[in-house]
């Protein structure tokens, strides 16, 4: 972290330097300074600014037009100085309790549906504080739009929401959620019995009556994921497709790694995954996508051989395992089946389409490596396969990537007046590994420029890191923007506050932004939401 401690002693000393010069400094760049410093200096472990910045915005105005006399301003960042000129030479100790609690990616994720922004902003807080990744909605439309790009672990639903209540939501969702043993809990205001009734007969796992104390809402709540592990863990087969499941790939694919010690035979794994996917859930429906994976399903069942196995990996990605068989017996199977599928006509509202899929191909031929070395090979074939023009199976040989055409990027824009932010975000960032998409990252000091910027302008996915307060344009308006000049599917956008003003929040999410996160914290945190926010739009 020393470069970017270095990074904001440096900008701190310009800014005073700078102000020292003008002799009177605006009252709202003082504020918006102190601001700054208060949501950076966590962030880069030095709690000691942002507690001292804290404490001095409280007596201070965001809106203050008048000037402070150079003075006054020395008097009132003495504090702020005096670190800077204790920290600059030291190595710090790094504090990680943070950065510890949210390391890597979340394994369970929350949608909590909630339009009192008060509790919404208390209970996301509450769950991310145990170790859950929320994702929040304030209305239905916007909350059964998450729960189908998302398959969340555990919803969370108000009972009474505007335009549709909450009955209208778990109504919609029901089916999908039963068939994933995805566990729903509702909360209310309203203690009557009635309402618990309808509650639970409209298919809640749950029903909390407001107000509650805190720790036993989390309690119930992380109660209700370990049932659906449990369930989780207990069943071979995938709910919806009723193709195996996980499960049962890794306890199969150890039998098959045995077999292969014992009679030295070796078997074929192949990774199979439906093309532009996505394109058929946003066209037709989430309801239409699943049809086409049991369709699916079905097909690769009836025409593989009976020795074959078909496992849902995940989404819209399938493993094939055949034993007994060499890598080109495995081709030649997938490109049969990819044939047959190819074929397939589906239908919704009088419009027909077709589905194809791709293929990597790998031979397992040793007993010195992992499961997960030979299911990297046969993934990396897949995305070879993808990167061909998809419609194509690919057999695993590390050779074969080096003359393919470079893949489509995943864009990701910092958009951050904060210097400190803009390197520690795009440095980590830049170096980011998701699955093997390449990652794009670009810095912006502002919304103007990033609106302005030919890099904007690109095919593909973006995903931008917006903070709400700036000069000129600030994160709101930078997200309207967005909204008006960009297509919706295009652009994911997490928002950055250095408050938790409930203003601020419901205003990005009025407008479109798919999720926030509060100044000060931690990488692993950020890195944790980016990926499963990508997760929708990158497959």
């Amino acid at each position: 972290m020393s470069k970017y401690q270095q990074l904001l002693f440096k900008r701190t000393n310009e800014t005073l330097t700078r102000w020292s010069k003008e002799k009177k400094v605006l009252g709202k760049d003082l504020y918006r300074f102190l601001h700054s410093i208060k949501g950076t200096a966590a962030s880069i472990e030095l709690p000691e600014w942002s507690e001292v910045a804290n404490g001095l915005l409280e007596n201070m105005d965001e809106d203050d037009s008048s000037y402070w006399e150079i003075e006054d301003v020395t008097t009132l960042l003495s504090s702020i100085i005096d670190l800077s000129n204790e920290q600059q030479n030291d190595i710090l100790c790094p504090s990680l309790d943070k950065e510890i609690l949210f390391e890597g990616e979340k394994d369970k994720l929350v949608l909590l549906i909630e339009d009192d922004i008060s509790m919404l902003t208390v209970l996301k807080s509450a769950l991310e504080e145990a170790g859950l990744m929320v994702l929040v909605a304030m209305d239905a439309e916007k909350g059964i739009n998450i729960f189908y790009d998302q398959k969340p672990d555990c919803v969370i639903i108000d009972y009474y929401l505007p335009e549709q209540d909450g009955l209208d939501v778990l109504t919609t969702i029901q089916e999908k959620a039963n068939t994933f043993f995805i566990p729903i809990v509702m909360i209310s205001g309203d203690q009557s019995k009635k309402t618990r009734i309808k509650g639970f007969e409209s298919g809640a796992d749950d029903f909390i009556v407001k107000p509650f104390d805190l720790d036993e809402f989390v309690v119930r709540v992380k109660r209700q994921l370990q049932r659906k592990d449990l369930i989780d863990c207990a069943v071979l087969l995938d709910e919806l497709t009723g193709a195996y499941n996980r499960k049962f790939l890794n306890l199969e694919i150890e039998r098959e790694i045995y077999e292969y010690t014992r009679s030295n035979v070796s078997f074929t794994i192949a990774m199979l995954d439906l093309d532009h996917f996505k394109n058929v859930n946003d066209t037709y429906g989430h309801a239409v996508g699943d049809e086409v994976l049991k369709k699916f399903v079905s097909f690769i069942n009836e025409q593989k051989r009976q020795s074959d196995y078909l496992i849902r990996y995940g989404g819209e990605e399938f493993v094939l395992l055949l034993p007994r068989s060499k890598a080109k017996d495995g081709e030649q199977v997938v490109k049969r089946l990819l044939s047959g599928f190819s074929k397939e006509v589906f239908n919704s509202h009088g419009r027909s389409f077709s589905v194809t899929f791709s293929a990597g191909v790998v031979e397992v031929e040793g007993h010195d490596k992992c499961v997960n070395h030979w299911m990297k090979l046969a993934d990396d074939a897949l995305y070879e396969a993808k990167r061909a023009g998809r419609n194509k199976v690919m057999i695993s040989d590390s050779d074969n990537s080096k003359n393919l055409p470079a893949s489509k990027p995943v864009h990701i824009a910092i958009i951050d007046d904060d210097e400190v932010v803009r390197e520690l975000v795009g440095d980590h960032f830049t170096n980011l590994v998701i699955d093997t998409y390449d990652i794009d990252v670009c810095r912006f000091h502002s919304g103007s420029e990033f609106l302005n910027s030919p890099w904007s302008q690109q095919q593909g996915q973006y995903l931008i890191i917006l903070d709400v307060m700036m000069p000129e344009l600030d994160g709101f308006e930078v997200l309207q923007a967005i909204g008006c000049q960009y297509p919706e599917s295009q652009f994911t956008v997490l928002m950055l506050t250095g408050r938790k003003s409930e203003k601020d929040i419901v205003r990005a999410l009025e407008l479109g932004a798919d999720d926030y996160l509060t100044k000060p914290f931690g990488m692993g945190e950020l890195e944790a939401r980016v990926k499963r926010l990508l997760l929708r739009v990158i497959r």
